[in-house]
Order: structure tokens, then C-alpha cells, then sequence
């Protein structure tokens, strides 16, 4: 995993890139060797003290313990921050303990300790300030917008600076990720440690140590306003995987941030919508069943097998039956390796994809870098591939190792993976000898764009696979390119994206993707799944093109929710060019009425850029929304033919017996067209349960 593997990576970056730049390098790092090994505090960017707080122990008993013995370095003042509206500096949250998470997007530990930030962010909002450092482990995971979109994806809220350069890395000693730095009121280093599971020994640490710097006085109980990357709504948020119902000519979009899985036609026309939208780990019908976060899918019959990631489960939609259930899974991370069981008694560890081979479902275990097999009939589960430690070596199947596997295709015989962590394309057998074998891949800091022969081709965190008898489709994640390899020649090639990160359609040679996660073929014409564009894209290989599909959402479909915010898409309006005089209503359930001295508000969101480029001007001339519904607001911009306004929406309503009040956050997409006998005028009716 990240904590062991990855420890390497800070020989390596030494060896690349801090010796040549240092004269006298062998002196100067003995040096520095001794003195993180002694914990003496000789310079901000030298050494740290090994703390008393580590992973399984008890909270040290010695006040003095939490005082520390060496300052948190401070940071370099040149660095790109998100979620905060201005860079912050260590000496500033005097008062405050701070709790540093050195992460890298593409870890699978990293992701499994965000929400234990998250839980101990709720416990101590107070008196803890989580900071994320992104030191980067993949050459695109260097860029502050790509970075941007992994904090909106993985729905962080805390401040992270982008440690591009390993500044903070180095002046810290970290080793390894994930690790966490945990700084008292005082700015002094009080624990340092590797791995996931970091709730307990910072809770524990905290529990005791706030009393302590309480009754010194030395606490600053002030909360911190945050400020949020947010996120824009759209009809798909971060889809994250796609597969082919050739029998029923559909599309399968795993929808992974709005939690739900869409069946589609492929014009985008959406037929099935399953998952309420809201998180959470539910069975039942397609509109009350919930997911979290699911990637991979793949149809057998009239059931499709999901991959529900952060649940660590694998579910069962049945298209007849129109029902969800649970496969496997418990619903938690596993916390041990290796360790077989049945139904929802198993537990398993993020699982990325899915395949059907021979029977049997075959999982692509991300968290325990592993391949595991599922029998349908009985639910048992079990490894088949991988010892459970990363890296890249072949052999047979309890010795070989993986390294985050997230994509799966098969030819019926075998099953080719994308080895993420290796940027590599790996095979496994499932013949009477079953093998592990490298296609492309050479070492967990190997990576690239390289085409040609499969032996030395490099590739940049490859995250999908599809099949078909000719030919490996490769999603090439971070190199933003959809490639192909023929394996009876032994080469693969580029055939769309240019390696630049954008949304761009036409020549296949021209067009952009930004980080797609997967994509199937489908009827000869290969569909991707475009993450950070929020979009399916379609590649024509015949006629060399790139199009984007518009994804069309029934009206009916279910309200979904990001955090809490429940999203609403209204009905098509149709109205002329130029001024648009909008009416809101709000239908509320009976016994509920809007509590006009509350802090009600409508603020524009919009997707539409011509809208957004006058919202501060329009918004100052909007009415209250103090007084009961509806309420009126103008509009006064020039719209394009097809658009979407979007609003956001905070009321408090009451109930009429006893006065108990609610609070009601909506994000509504209004979606509208102009024609040249539209209306100047649009209603709205938005539902409040």
C-alpha cells in the first residue's frame, strides 16, 4: 500500500532531485540523517522529533510530552492553496492544534483517510484545523486545477496547499503516504505517523492535550470561516466508469458523485435512474436503494453487478424486478487482508471494477491491491490474485503483487487489468495454470506517454479497459488519451487526446479529456466515461471524431443530494431572447409554512457563462425573499438557445402546531430554450418536503 511502497519515492526524489543541487551533498545529508534520527531541532528543514503518540499506544501520560520539542516549519509563501481565500501560514493558527494529512490524489490509503479528517474536523471544530499537503506522486497530479478537482471530487473542505516541489515534504521528514503531522496551539510537532486508521490515535491525543493548553490559557476558541471549492450542478458529477449492454443496446453510466447509476440509450437519452442520490447504503427500490460513490458495473442477464466503492460492497441491480441488493460487503473498509468470507458478512476494500468470467464475478480490489473472485450463487468471496502487498511482479497468484488495481475487461479467457499504481496493463489467467503477467509496467515510479512496442511503452495511471476481439481500449487517466493495443502485435498507439487536459470535440488528434476513468464499446464506437468534464464522450474510430453526448435526465427522475443539498431539475422552459421575468413558487407539504424572519435566500449558481458574467448586478436588484411566495425576479441578459439557469436555495419553514422550524438547502436546475415566440415570462413550482 502507500504507506509502505511509497516510501521509497523519498530515496528516489532525494537522489533526482535535492542531491544535484547541493554541494557537498554527502556531508550535508549525513547530517541531516542524524538529526531526524536524534530529534535534535537543528534547522526548520532539518529534522523532527519522533513523538510519543504513535499508531496503537496510549496517550502519553506526561503533560510536558504535548509541549514538543521542535517548531513546525513554516510554509514557503510561493505555494497555490485551495479552499481557503488566502494562503496560511503556521504562526497564524496560534491556538489552534493543527493537524498537517501529507496526500496524493491517486492513493488509495490517502482516500481512506479522509473521512476520519472529516469525523474529527465534526468532533473539534473548535479547536482543530486540518490542513491538506498535496505532495504529488504522478507529473499531472502537480497541477493546482488538477488538484482542485480531486479536492471537489473527493469532497474535501479543508484547506490544501499544493506541495508541487516536495518543500513541505522534505522540511517535515515525511516518508511515506499517507502520513499525518499533528502541531500543538504553540506550533510545536507533538506526533508524526504513516498510514490510515488516524481517527483514534489523534482523538485520543486530542481528548487529552485540549485540557491541558486549556488551563494554560493558551487555546483561541474562534471559528475559522471556511471557504469551500464548490461545485457546479450538473446532469453527471465526476462519472467515474461506463459499460455496454450490447443485448439491450444501452449504456451503463456510473454517475459516481451524484451516487447513482443511470441506464441510457446511446443519444443520451436516460431510461433508468437508479439510487435515490443521496449517500448511504441502502437496498431497495430503484428510487429509495443508495449508493456511495460506485465505479465499475457489468451486465449479466437482466442483473448488473456494481461495485459500490466506498461502501466496500458489490450490489445487485435486477432491471425487472427494479430492485438493489447487496452481493457483498458489509459496508466498511476491511481492516485485515486476506481474509475470505460470504454475503454481507465478507468484508472488502474498495472495490474499483467488476468483470464476469466463466461464471463467476471477478472484482478489481483497489485497497488491497488485489484481483478477488465471487461465486453469485453462494456470495462466497475470496482473493485470487495478488499477495495483497504493491508493487509489480509477476508469478503466480498469491505471489504476484499488484498495485491499485481500478479497471477490468476480459476476452473470456483472461482478465486484463489497469494497474494504476504502476501504470501498467497486467494479465491474469484463469486457465488450469493461472498466472500473473506483465503487459505494460515497469515499477511504481514508472510512468509516462509512451506508444509503440508494449515492452518499453509508458503510460500515466491508466484507471479502464474495454475489450473487443481485435483490440485493448486503455483510459490513460493522467495522460488525458484513449489508446489501443493490439496484442498479437505487441504495440499500442494514441487514438484521441493530444496529453493536454480540457474538453475539446472533433479530430480525434485534437481533442481533449481531462482525467477519463473508463470506457466500453458499444456497436463499433467506443464510449468514455470523462471524469473531471462531467461528460460521456464518443470516439469514432472510422471517421477519426470526438463528440460529446448531452445527457438527458427525466424530469421524473429523483431529487438528489450533495451533502446534504437536495438537487432538483425542473421542467423545460421556453422563452424569447432578451429580458425573462421569473416567477418562484414553493409548493410545501400541509402544516408547513415559509417563516418569513428567518435568513431565506435565492442566489444565482448558473451554468450558463453569460448569465453568471451579470450575477452581481442582478442579484443586488433582486427582492427579499422575506415575504411569502412567489417571488419575482428579472433576469436582463441575452441568452443562448439551450441553457440552464441554476439557483440556489435556503428556506426555513415552520410548522403551524408548534412552531418547529427547518431548514430546506436546494440546489434547481431550470433548464430553458429560446425561440422567437417564447415567452418573456417563466414559472416555477419547487416542491419542499
Amino acid at each position: 500500500m502507500c504507506t509502505n511502497a511509497h516510501r521509497q519515492f523519498n530515496y528516489d526524489f532525494l537522489n533526482a532531485t535535492i542531491r544535484p543541487m547541493i554541494s557537498h551533498i554527502r556531508v550535508f545529508w549525513l547530517i541531516g540523517v542524524l538529526c531526524i534520527l536524534t530529534a535534535i531541532p537543528t534547522h526548520a528543514g532539518l529534522g523532527y522529533a519522533r513523538v510519543p503518540i504513535t499508531r496503537g499506544s496510549n496517550v502519553p501520560s506526561i503533560p510536558t510530552s504535548y509541549e514538543g520539542l521542535v517548531r513546525a516549519p513554516e510554509f514557503p509563501t510561493d505555494l497555490d492553496w485551495i479552499n481557503t481565500a488566502s494562503p496560511l501560514r503556521i504562526g497564524d493558527l496560534k491556538g489552534k492544534f493543527v493537524l498537517l494529512d501529507f496526500w496524493t490524489y491517486c492513493c488509495i490509503n490517502c482516500m481512506h483517510v479522509l473521512p476520519d479528517l472529516k469525523r474529527l474536523e465534526a468532533k473539534y471544530p473548535n479547536e482543530l484545523v486540518v490542513i491538506g499537503v498535496h505532495s504529488a506522486k504522478f507529473s499531472n497530479e502537480k497541477d493546482s486545477s488538477a488538484i482542485q478537482n480531486a479536492v471537489r471530487r473527493y469532497q474535501i473542505d479543508h484547506p490544501v496547499v499544493n506541495d508541487r516541489s516536495f518543500q513541505v515534504w522534505s522540511s517535515y521528514g515525511v516518508k511515506a503516504w499517507p502520513t499525518t503531522v499533528l502541531i500543538n496551539p504553540n506550533g510545536y510537532i507533538i506526533s508524526q505517523d504513516s498510514g490510515e486508521k488516524v481517527f483514534d490515535p489523534i482523538d485520543k491525543a486530542l481528548a487529552a492535550a485540549i485540557p491541558y493548553f486549556a488551563d494554560k490559557g493558551q487555546l483561541n476558541g474562534q471559528v475559522k470561516r471556511k471557504t469551500m471549492a464548490t461545485v457546479t450542478a450538473s446532469a453527471l458529477s465526476f462519472p467515474g466508469k461506463i459499460s455496454a449492454d450490447p443485448s439491450r443496446h444501452r449504456l451503463i453510466v456510473s454517475d459516481t458523485n451524484h451516487h447513482r447509476i443511470l441506464i441510457m440509450d446511446p443519444t443520451g437519452r436516460v431510461l433508468s435512474v437508479i439510487g435515490s442520490g443521496r449517500r448511504g447504503y441502502e437496498d431497495g427500490s430503484f428510487t429509495t436503494a443508495s449508493f456511495a460513490h460506485p465505479q465499475g458495473t457489468v451486465v449479466v442477464g437482466t442483473k448488473i453487478y456494481v461495485a459500490d466503492t466506498e461502501n466496500h460492497a458489490i450490489r445487485v441491480i435486477d432491471i425487472t424486478k427494479k430492485t438493489v441488493t447487496t452481493l457483498a460487503g458489509t459496508g466498511e473498509q476491511a481492516r485485515t487482508f486476506n481474509v475470505p468470507g460470504s454475503g454481507t458478512t465478507v468484508a472488502l476494500n474498495s472495490p474499483w471494477d467488476i468483470a464476469f468470467v466463466k461464471g463467476a464475478l471477478y472484482v478489481a480490489m483497489a485497497g488491497s491491491h488485489q484481483i478477488w473472485v465471487i461465486n453469485t450463487d453462494t456470495q462466497s468471496a475470496r482473493p485470487y490474485a495478488g499477495s495483497g502487498r504493491e508493487g509489480l511482479q509477476d508469478g503466480p497468484l498469491t505471489v504476484a503483487m499488484l498495485a491499485q488495481p481500478s479497471g477490468l475487461a476480459t476476452d473470456g479467457k483472461d482478465i486484463f487489468v489497469a494497474d494504476s499504481e504502476v501504470s501498467g496493463i497486467r494479465k491474469v489467467g484463469i486457465s488450469d495454470v493461472p498466472f500473473v503477467e506483465t503487459i505494460i509496467g515497469h515499477g511504481l515510479f514508472d510512468f509516462g506517454d509512451k506508444d509503440g512496442a508494449v515492452s518499453a511503452a509508458q503510460l500515466q495511471h491508466a484507471l479502464g479497459l474495454s475489450m473487443t476481439k481485435t483490440a485493448l481500449y486503455v483510459a490513460d487517466s493522467y495522460n488525458h488519451k484513449i489508446k489501443q493495443i493490439t496484442l498479437e502485435k505487441g504495440q499500442i498507439k494514441t487514438i484521441a487526446g493530444t496529453g493536454k487536459s480540457g474538453l475539446a470535440d472533433g479530430k480525434s488528434t485534437h481533442a481533449l479529456f481531462n482525467e477519463p476513468g473508463g470506457l466500453c464499446v458499444l456497436d463499433g464506437l467506443i464510449y468514455v466515461a470523462d471524469t473531471n468534464n462531467h461528460a460521456i464522450r464518443r470516439l469514432n474510430q472510422t471517421k477519426g471524431t470526438v463528440e460529446s453526448i448531452t445527457v438527458k435526465i427525466p424530469a421524473s427522475a429523483p431529487a438528489r443530494s450533495i451533502d446534504g443539498v437536495t438537487v432538483l431539475r425542473l421542467p423545460l422552459q421556453v422563452i424569447s431572447d432578451g429580458p425573462v421575468h421569473l416567477t418562484f413558487g414553493f409548493s410545501l407539504p400541509k402544516g408547513l409554512h415559509l417563516n418569513t424572519a428567518a435568513p431565506n435566500a435565492i442566489q444565482l449558481g448558473g451554468t450558463s457563462p453569460s448569465i453568471m458574467a451579470d450575477a452581481t448586478a442582478i442579484a443586488a436588484n433582486w427582492p427579499s425573499i422575506r415575504t411569502s411566495p412567489p417571488h419575482y425576479m428579472l433576469i436582463d441578459d441575452t441568452q443562448p438557445v439551450f441553457g440552464e439557469w441554476e439557483f440556489e436555495i435556503t428556506l426555513y419553514t415552520c410548522t403551524d402546531d408548534k412552531g418547529t422550524c427547518n431548514l430546506s438547502r436546494l440546489i434547481v436546475n431550470i433548464p430553458y430554450q429560446v425561440t422567437a415566440t417564447g415567452s418573456r415570462t417563466a414559472k416555477v413550482t419547487i416542491p419542499i418536503n
